[in-house]
């Protein structure tokens, strides 16, 4: 049972009570009533314990909810940061960012995860080459402006295979160096998100860096379907390269071109806008943060999480071992666990002194570690003590705490005196160790195994804190770095930030799944799996069966700017495919296009004699009503005489419809009854001549 609920809350004396009434129902050799009763004893206690089993099953708590999820395959997701691209196009001169330096948007923190060189590259330019075709090489420039974006069809309104585009940078990264392009295009006409398995459906692109020997191809990560939608590129310099200025194109410089492999589009693409050597950050707060070092003579590192040196330095002096605190030495520290620091403007060097101090961590990966700590979580990053007992609730002083960031730090008593510490990670389970559960978005750890750790003390050694779906920024926001005077810009929207799932979340998507069907069984199963292809556009459809032949057929409208378009073998192609894998093997599917009818209406209305003739909206009104492809009427849907007359005589010009004929040119494909026109079920209507005669009272 996933959900218990009580209708009604009794109690005992309630319930004692309904039951002595109904005692005579069923003897009448019990006359005593009273407290002092054995059978009223008996029955009290019989009620109470009912009580206590209604208690307890009603009792859901959250780890109930989400372990009863689980046995039917559903899981938690964990909390993700959302992800931004920055564009560096407004900085100019070159500077070097440190790991998990901080941009601001408002009051929301962004950090980057790795070292940032920026401000030394830039796009300058973008062309387009037809192929020998009229205009030869065309300058798009301006999408790489920041004004009002204008659409450009890059590769024509018929693309072609050997089509080019070039663009132009001011430098290129080292060999084996990655980079980051974001392309804006012109979403039109619904299409559903791309698939991993259907991300070069309309087209290959070959990616190619010019250099010293001419062009060479240059890996690239495509998340935009060749040209499709929109998405970023992210490139990998080949090796052995040295890039070169390219002089073939009007604007001379570094060159990446793309020339078109294969092109099948279903429309032509069309740019808004190109964005270059980008930044990655993700949107969370780091509070506190744990570095790890393996040079043990000299450390350089920089604190940017508070004005003061909020600090705790710890070192392996044998591999395997547990790390020992080591103390900041103030000049006359004697021979022990010291270290010689200094702070300039948040510029920390730490120094190892084996000689003067006698001690020291020895030199492998992960030596020292380095916990830096915000005011706030150093004046509160103690969690508690490990108790032992089973399912122990420890409270975090944040909640909404990103996952992978955070980190506790156990200290225990090693027997001589003296402490040992180890830095221990959520779900990690190890013989003797400390196993825990961290609950994000209310702030909790849950002990699951205390292992060898009874007793010890439990302190934050990493944290951060995030704002889950609010991080979804706009695309163009500007953030803000301390120091820089030009902002970032966001080329494209935030994305992924999610807060974790509670069982509350996980019930509702298990509940969805229940009611969207993975299978063709009914037409309505087979209109919503074709409706929901990844990658293509498509606007109406409708599956209608044949028993004799046991087949189903489904009419299918292929979205885009044609009056009449049709079902694009491309399409059939990848349509079939999807529904092969989820129809009933006895069944046979035929996809079929569109057929167009269109329909001719004659009517007669009269008007009120103070309105203009020109200013009726009749025509309109009509055509709005039969367009099926452009309007919400689906394959084969009936057509009622009185729809139209209803929606002409809403209009203020008009007294009322006098008489109307709605005739379709082409017979055959429809046939009428009752005032009501009947097309076949893959026909769609279109308007045809509209014949309006005005009769004005007199």
């Amino acid at each position: 049972m996933l959900e218990i609920r009580t209708e009604e809350v009794k109690s005992i004396n309630d319930r004692l009570s309904e039951a002595m009434m109904k005692i005579p129902l069923y003897t009448d050799e019990w006359t005593n009533f009273n407290p002092s009763d054995p059978g009223i004893t008996t029955l009290e206690s019989l009620l109470y314990y009912s009580e206590g089993q209604e208690m307890s099953a009603g009792a859901e708590n959250e780890e109930t909810r989400l372990a009863l999820m689980k046995l039917t395959g559903f899981l938690p997701k964990p909390g993700k940061c959302s992800r931004v691209l920055l564009s560096t196009a407004l900085q100019k001169k070159r500077q070097v960012l440190p790991k998990a330096s901080k941009f601001s948007l408002g009051d929301m923190c962004f950090e980057t995860k790795q070292e940032i060189v920026f401000g030394e590259r830039h796009l300058l330019g973008v062309y387009g080459e037809k192929d020998g075709e009229d205009g030869g090489i065309s300058d798009y420039g301006y999408l790489t402006d920041d004004g009002v974006p204008v659409p450009i069809t890059i590769f024509s309104d018929k693309p072609k295979a050997g089509m080019k585009l070039y663009f132009v940078c001011d430098s290129l990264p080292e060999e084996k160096k990655d980079f980051l392009f974001y392309f804006t295009l012109e979403e039109r006409y619904g299409r559903t998100p791309f698939s991993e398995r259907n991300t070069n459906a309309f087209s290959d692109i070959l990616w190619e860096v010019y250099t010293k020997d001419g062009f060479r191809e240059i890996s690239a990560r495509d998340y935009t379907a060749g040209l499709v939608t929109s998405g970023e590129i992210r490139f990998r310099m080949p090796e052995n390269v040295q890039s070169a200025e390219y002089d073939g194109l009007p604007q001379k410089g570094y060159v990446l071109r793309a020339t078109l492999k294969r092109a099948d589009y279903d429309m032509p693409p069309k740019m808004l806008k190109v964005d270059g050597f980008l930044i990655e950050a993700w949107q969370k707060d780091t509070r506190a943060r744990a570095l790890t070092f393996q040079n043990a003579v000299k450390i350089d590192l920089y604190n940017d999480l508070s004005t003061e040196p909020y600090l705790l330095i710890f070192g392996k002096e044998e591999k395997g071992s547990s790390y020992r605190r080591y103390l900041i030495s103030y000049g006359e520290d004697g021979p022990g666990r010291y270290v010689n620091a200094s702070d300039d403007n948040g510029n920390i060097t730490i120094e190892f002194d084996q000689e003067r101090y006698g001690m020291a961590p020895g030199f492998f990966k992960d030596a020292v570690k380095v916990v830096l700590y915000s005011e706030e979580i150093m004046n509160d990053y103690r969690v508690g003590r490990v108790l032992g007992c089973d399912h122990q609730v420890l409270k975090l002083p944040l909640s909404n705490i990103v996952a992978e960031s955070f980190c506790l730090l156990a200290k225990r008593p090693d027997g001589k005196g003296d402490f040992i510490f180890d830095f221990v990670r959520a779900g990690k389970s190890v013989p003797g160790g400390l196993q825990y559960k961290l609950l994000e978005r209310s702030g909790n750890i849950v002990i699951e195994d205390a292992g060898d750790f009874i007793g010890a003390d439990l302190f934050i050694a990493q944290i951060a804190v995030t704002r889950g779906v609010e991080g979804n920024i706009r695309a163009r926001s500007k953030l803000r770095l301390n120091g820089i005077r030009e902002p970032f810009i966001a080329c494209a929207p935030g994305n992924g930030g999610v807060f974790a799932e509670t069982a509350k979340d996980v019930r509702k998507r298990f509940v969805e799944d229940l009611q969207t069907s993975s299978v063709c069984v009914t037409e309505k199963d087979y209109e919503n799996i074709v409706m929901s292809t990844p990658g293509l556009c498509i606007a109406r459809v409708r599956a209608f069966k044949e028993q004799e032949s046991n087949t189903v057929r489904i009419a299918v409208l292929q979205a885009g700017a044609d009056l009449k378009p049709a079902l694009t073998p491309l399409y059939k192609s990848i349509i079939k495919k999807r529904i092969d894998e989820r129809r009933m093997l006895s069944t046979r599917v035929e996809l079929i296009g569109p057929a167009y009818l269109t329909v001719d209406v004659q009517i007669s209305v009269r008007c009120k004699i103070y309105v203009d003739e020109n200013d009726m909206g009749i025509r309109e009104v009509v055509e709005r009503i039969i367009d099926y492809r452009t309007g919400k009427r689906n394959f084969g849907e009936p057509l009622e005489f009185e729809t139209i007359i209803r929606a002409v005589e809403a209009l203020p010009s008009v007294d009322y419809v006098k008489d109307i004929s709605v005739k379709p040119v082409i017979p055959g494909l429809s046939h009428t009854r009752e005032a009501v026109l009947l097309p076949k079920a893959n026909v769609l209507l279109l308007p045809g001549k509209i014949s309006i005669e005005r009769i004005t009272r007199e």
